[in-house]
């Protein structure tokens, strides 16, 4: 099979491999994977390291792993290339496992309930670096792992949202300007109204 056959293959790997839920567990690992998987190259184990941020023999021993449990493919060294590449053996991976095998659930839950507190740290930290000003506001922060079809609801309800509050602004708006000059406000006060959208900084590696 060549490289590009094998890029284009999905790859199904079953959880009730011991060597598979070990490594789709250990976060660290599989950010450096992802790294791998978004490479159009094949990379040295060197230049995955200092992508990465860690010792050689730190990524060594992961590479290892992911090419033992089936996740990256060693590509051996030519005479054009004489060292040793990987490449990740798919850009899509399939994750198959047995909701009637009590090992597999269990499993399941677990990572769902880690992204969930990985989502949760990674708020938290944007909160901390953020400088909040001196206004009666109302934080909603959810962290969870969603479907497809519920990020789109998501996104649904924050752009009504954001629509809805312009319209707001807009009636304010006109009504303040049909106001005869000198009259008062009939409103309650000063309204401040802010939906933002912020980008999370995520000072780790990208997630698969």
């Amino acid at each position: 099979m060549t490289l590009g056959e094998i890029a284009m293959t999905s790859v199904v790997l079953k959880l009730s491999d011991p060597k598979v839920a070990a490594i789709v567990a250990d976060r660290p690992a599989m950010q450096r994977w992802e790294v791998l998987r978004r490479s159009d190259e094949p990379m040295t184990s060197q230049q995955l390291a200092a992508a990465c941020r860690v010792d050689v023999e730190v990524m060594q021993h992961t590479i290892d792993r992911l090419v033992d449990a089936g996740l990256a493919v060693r590509v051996k060294a030519t005479r054009t290339s004489k060292r040793t590449t990987y490449r990740a053996i798919s850009k899509q991976l399939v994750l198959e496992w047995n909701a009637n095998r009590p090992e597999d659930a269990r499993w399941i839950v677990e990572q769902r309930e880690a992204a969930k507190q990985y989502g949760r740290r990674v708020i938290d930290r944007a909160h901390a670096a953020m400088s909040r000003r001196s206004l009666k506001w109302v934080a909603a922060d959810v962290a969870f792992v969603l479907t497809r079809s519920e990020a789109e609801e998501a996104l649904k309800i924050i752009t009504d949202a954001a629509d809805a509050l312009s319209q707001l602004e807009e009636r304010a708006y006109r009504r303040e300007q049909a106001m005869p000059a000198g009259a008062e406000s009939a409103g309650s006060g000063g309204f401040y109204a802010a939906l933002q959208l912020q980008q999370l900084e995520e000072p780790e590696l990208p997630l698969p």
